[in-house]
């Protein structure tokens, strides 16, 4: 009987970790390209953190949505705030900031111009802007409605 040497199997060990990374990684890859966004993010305009005070400036009367696409917990509400919107005013000046963009430096910058705390715990904030000055930041829990919403922007 043949003797196999210790290194052949901290090689074999190598090739197996790797193995199950690799597949870990290709996993992943393949959820992340299956992900599906919702129609409201397909009919808002996108904007990053770098452009949002140029952005203001152009639109001084806007609504910034700031939540992640892929989530689809609230496909409900944003259908329902993607008709409402479309029948406003706000129709060309609704926005999207994708929220896993949004940095400290951005934030900072929120709270020093505009005293906004933007503080993200996985759910959708609207920010209305109104005469270049955001003017109103609500929080949309889970199960709200537009309706249940004070936005000041819609007549109910």
């Amino acid at each position: 009987m043949k003797n196999i040497p210790i290194k052949n199997y901290f090689y074999l060990l190598i090739i197996l970790v790797i193995t199950v990374v690799l597949t870990i990684n290709i996993l992943n890859m393949y959820k992340l390209s299956k992900r599906v966004e919702t129609e409201f993010y397909k009919y808002a305009n996108t904007i990053s953190s770098k452009e949002f005070d140029s952005y203001i400036t152009e639109y001084p009367d806007s609504i910034i949505y700031i939540y992640d696409k892929y989530n689809t917990d609230y496909k409900d509400f944003e259908t329902e705030f993607k008709e409402n919107i479309e029948q406003s005013y706000y129709k060309n000046n609704l926005v999207y900031m994708d929220k896993k963009n949004i940095n400290k430096k951005f934030k900072n910058k929120l709270k020093e111009n505009y005293n906004i705390e933007l503080e993200y715990n996985n759910m959708p904030i609207i920010l209305i802007v109104e005469d270049g000055v955001i003017t109103k930041k609500v929080e949309v829990e889970l199960g709200n409605k537009l309706s249940d919403l004070d936005l000041g922007v819609f007549e109910w």
